[in-house]
């Protein structure tokens, strides 16, 4: 039996509604298990754990968060995953890779994946998707930030065409980490060029300069 993939707490969420009604009809179905390689995002994993006892009270399933470091997660997945044993009910994880590159995954029934695709926003709709068939849900916005970030580099450097281009141009001080609301005002500054003094910008620029070093903004 392939194991479910979800991309976000939101199938915590449907699993809720997936599951019979009137508590567990087993002792093997008393407990959920949910896998998350998160472990640099404590409040997360914090917040599924408290949604687990709510969900528990209601329906008598427990779920169980584990949190798995992300250095060697990988591993640790395809472990479990192959050896059907050990493995999650659900976890965070990568549509395309453990649905489509293994094909561990079970997808979502008919009616729950309807029930998604029209609640969630339209460009959000392919994520979670393989092939056409719902396995997951978005868990973040992490690559729409970064695309908006791209957005606002972009605008800066065709402003800035005209001129010479150079590896950074007035280096921003970065902001303190977590301090986050000084980042877009920030954004714009980014400039910086490749071994051939090509621009780079967006993501090029926020992991790595032509010569090696890295931004001081987004560090």
């Amino acid at each position: 039996m392939r194991r479910s993939v979800t991309l976000g707490v939101t199938v915590l969420v449907g699993v809720l509604v997936a599951l019979p009604i009137g508590g567990p009809p087993d002792a093997q179905t008393k407990k959920l298990v949910y896998w998350t390689h998160w472990d640099q995002q404590p409040d997360f994993n914090k917040w599924y754990a408290e949604k687990g006892k709510e969900f528990a009270k209601k329906t008598g399933f427990e779920v169980e968060v584990v949190t798995i470091p992300y250095q060697g997660y990988e591993a640790k997945y395809l472990a479990a995953l192959m050896a059907k044993t050990g493995a999650p009910d659900f976890f965070n994880g990568m549509t395309h890779q453990w649905c489509g590159q293994y094909d561990f995954c079970d997808p979502m029934p008919p009616d729950l994946a309807k029930l998604w695709d029209e609640s969630i926003p339209k460009y959000m709709v392919p994520i979670g998707k393989w092939k056409g068939a719902r396995y997951g849900t978005p868990l973040e916005h992490g690559n729409f930030q970064q695309m908006y970030m791209n957005r606002l580099a972009r605008r800066h450097e065709e402003a800035d065409r005209g001129r010479p281009a150079g590896r950074l141009r007035n280096p921003p001080q970065g902001p303190p980490r977590r301090d986050h609301g000084q980042v877009p005002a920030l954004c714009p500054r980014l400039r910086g060029a490749d071994a051939l003094a090509r621009p780079r910008e967006g993501d090029g620029l926020r992991q790595q300069l032509g010569d090696g070093r890295r931004p001081p903004v987004l560090r």
